[in-house]
């Protein structure tokens, strides 16, 4: 039994060695590809640069396109920026509570929305949210079974 231990203590110090071995070897291999990609990096950042001073002539092409894809950008970034489209106390509740009483009362959010969108030219991304905060600001509207009720 002791020689079984002193095996496996020297098999423990054999594997721990290799394994130190491996680490070092990843570390050199780590910072040798990281040496490449710098100097990748750096090739571009050069040729980037001189394609730049060689287009100067063409400055106020690129002005234009850049200040053309600025406005668009814009555009779009105001549009994702914007919390919502209605005010949703002031136009959504009134036609939500509107619609259940013209309609019975009890409606799936899938009969709402086509309401919402053919009569009053309102489009919502998703039902579940809309429907959620609309019962959030009325108390009058509730949720039973997946239908819609006026209390």
């Amino acid at each position: 039994m002791l020689k079984e231990l002193e095996a496996l203590q020297e098999s423990l110090k054999a594997a721990i060695e290799r394994r130190v071995v491996l680490r070092r070897d990843y570390v050199d291999m780590d910072k040798q590809i990281g040496q490449e990609i710098k100097g990748y990096l750096s090739r571009i950042r050069e040729i980037e640069e001189s394609m730049l001073t060689d287009i100067k002539g063409q400055e106020t092409i690129d002005s234009e396109i850049v200040s053309m894809d600025h406005n668009s950008s814009v555009d779009r970034e105001d549009q994702r920026n914007r919390k919502s489209r209605y005010d949703y106390q002031q136009d959504v509740v009134p036609k939500v509570i509107q619609i259940l009483r013209e309609n019975g009362s009890k409606l799936k959010a899938k009969d709402i929305f086509p309401i919402l969108k053919d009569k009053y030219d309102m489009e919502f991304s998703n039902r579940t949210i809309t429907m959620n905060r609309v019962m959030a600001l009325s108390p009058e509207i509730t949720k039973e079974e997946g239908y819609y009720l006026l209390k």
